[in-house]
């Protein structure tokens, strides 16, 4: 019964309704709340568990909801990274929904993987506050190689660098995002 119900449905009003639970727009993007689970007063659920979670209600809410989800990205360490590169490669349909890309302490070398495979990047947001074992080997491999094609419109660098405070990790990190902004003709800080 409600099997039968959730198909008449019309896809505008699922995708509306979707976005409500799933679309991050620019301002949440911009924010830090964004990169925060929202707090619960009970057994708190993991923001991306929610977001999943609506994806299983049936195929359909999943094929629409896909898109929603993948628009607004937040890799907050190594090991999500790896996981967006595998889960990248494995299914190549999901890189070009890729609009906004959120990078903390997620610099390493599965970043060419990952930037390779979403061209349609237009946001592109870097926590530069890293410790001094942070790998940006990703960044530096960027260097090297024109396989990647994002060309993103804005570059959000969070917080701003200091160079009298900085690390001599983050002082490579900056020679390396200096050296890719020169390569990007239409962005803007």
């Amino acid at each position: 019964m409600v099997n039968a119900f959730i198909r008449d449905i019309p896809e505008e009003l699922i995708r509306e309704f979707l976005s409500y639970v799933l679309y991050r727009d620019r301002a949440s993007f911009d924010s830090a709340a964004f990169a925060m689970p929202r707090t619960f007063t009970r057994n708190p659920p993991k923001r991306q568990d929610v977001d999943a979670s609506t994806l299983l209600v049936c195929k359909q809410w999943h094929r629409i909801g896909m898109p929603l989800l993948y628009e607004s990205v937040f890799i907050s360490n190594m090991a999500q990274l790896k996981t967006l590169a595998a889960t990248l490669q494995e299914r190549p349909d999901i890189g070009p929904k890729i609009r906004r890309l959120r990078l903390k302490d997620a610099f390493g070398r599965d970043l060419p993987a990952v930037l390779s495979l979403t061209p349609n990047i237009h946001t592109l947001s870097v926590c530069t506050k890293i410790s001094s074992r942070t790998s940006i080997t990703g960044l530096r491999a960027l260097l090297k190689t024109s396989v990647v094609n994002i060309a993103p419109t804005r570059l959000m660098i969070e917080p701003p660098f200091h160079w009298r405070r900085s690390s001599v990790v983050q002082e490579n990190m900056a020679e390396c995002l200096i050296a890719l902004v020169s390569n990007w003709p239409d962005v803007v800080s």
